[in-house]
């Protein structure tokens, strides 16, 4: 009941109108442009307005953002989310789109696919439609709808376990001024955050999918948060078919694709995806952490991982970076280790901003994702055995002074 609580106070909260506001910036972006393609003949003219209406568009979709009351607001990520994808659909919309396929767009098919947009839905085939019959709602409540909720529980408690145990080692400022002065024990303690993300996504992508597949009979499908990415067996892997796959699909859609139709490399085209994904997450830690230094790390991470994908390019052969059907058991399973140790090295410099939060972190976290789908899953967790917390053997290493000072 708390998780869907919580859902309740995000429909009514700023979150939803923040949406409705930059819907009505979109729309009117989209009579715009229409006006501009009918009355400016001249190519120039044309581009040139259609550009400035694009910047202009997007700096009143940013003026929608509500400044965070606290730092580690929860609410910051889809907020700036909504803001940035929106733009890209904006530039999709009014640039990318030759003029043909800007005049036949409908306001009901711009509407349409701002809808798709907001809620990440897409029509299935024709042959997956299932008829409306008490026979098939029961059959995908008993085939997809209560084995997700079993997954969801698992991943639940498999959340709160990590909640509980990172509050437990993490619990004082001056915990945290031990660890952070060593680069493994910030990668042994953003695992755990990381496993955090994972559960939460998974969850709540679930659930929508689940739900979108019974309430359309089939007809509409969600797309997945996550494809279990700790399998993934390249980075590359990672990051375009396992993990955050609904970014992915915004970004392949309006960077990616975009750059290969105009005669850009995949890896090239790739990089630029990274690029802008890592602007995006430098807003995301100015406006929650407003953290100068951590904004360039967060963009150093991302920029790392679309330079390892250009290399992971080279050293694979092409058949083979992604393609399991032509790898046998042990290559793959010594790819996960790599891919995962690969991942693991570079956490620091994103998800380190977070663990370096806690105590504070902590809190946030058990009061927004703490209990998802039960408020009672310290009865489950309760029989499973923590693990020990684990800090630097010698604390000679860690300076007393600079301890001290980052308590005053």
């Amino acid at each position: 009941h708390n998780f869907v609580f919580q859902v309740i106070l995000m429909l009514n909260s700023q979150l939803c109108y923040q949406i409705l506001q930059i819907l009505y910036i979109y729309i009117t972006c989209y009579f715009l442009t229409q006006i501009i393609d009918k009355h400016v003949i001249n190519i120039k003219a044309n581009s040139l307005l259609r550009l400035a209406l694009t910047i202009s568009g997007s700096i009143f979709m940013c003026h929608t953002f509500n400044e965070p009351e606290q730092r580690n607001d929860p609410t910051v990520v889809p907020q700036v989310g909504a803001i940035f994808f929106t733009i890209l659909e904006l530039n999709h919309l009014i640039m990318i789109n030759n003029k043909n396929t800007r005049q036949n767009k409908s306001f009901i098919g711009a509407i349409v696919d701002y809808l798709y947009f907001v809620f990440s839905i897409s029509r299935t085939k024709k042959s997956d439609h299932l008829k409306l019959s008490w026979s098939n709602i029961i059959y995908l409540i008993c085939s997809d709808l209560f084995p997700t909720l079993l997954l969801c529980l698992i991943a639940s408690v498999i959340n709160k376990y990590s909640i509980n145990y990172l509050n437990q080692c993490l619990d004082s400022e001056y915990k945290v001024n031990i660890i952070i002065n060593n680069y493994f024990y910030i990668v042994y303690y953003s695992v755990f955050l990381v496993i955090q993300i994972l559960c939460i996504f998974s969850i709540i992508g679930s659930i929508i999918e689940s739900l979108t597949s019974l309430l359309t009979l089939k007809r509409y499908k969600a797309i997945p948060f996550n494809d279990y990415p700790l399998l993934s067996v390249s980075i590359k892997e990672l990051w375009s078919k396992r993990y955050n796959l609904i970014v992915k699909e915004r970004l392949h859609r309006n960077i990616f694709k975009p750059l290969l139709t105009s005669g850009y490399s995949p890896q090239f085209a790739a990089f630029i995806s990274f690029f802008m994904s890592g602007i995006l997450h430098v807003f995301i830690i100015w406006k929650q952490l407003n953290d100068y230094k951590g904004m360039f790390t967060t963009f150093l991470f991302f920029v790392l991982h679309g330079i390892i994908c250009i290399i992971e390019s080279f050293i694979y052969p092409r058949n083979k970076l992604q393609n399991r059907d032509k790898l046998n058991g042990f290559i793959i399973m010594m790819r996960i280790i790599i891919t995962n140790i690969i991942f693991a090295l570079t956490l620091p410099l994103y998800i380190g901003l977070y663990v370096k939060e806690y105590p504070e972190m902590g809190m946030v976290l058990s009061e927004t994702y703490g209990d998802l789908l039960n408020s009672n899953l310290d009865a489950f967790t309760n029989y499973l055995p923590m693990l020990p917390c684990v800090y630097p053997s010698s604390m000679s290493e860690i300076s007393f002074n600079a301890i001290f000072l980052n308590q005053f």
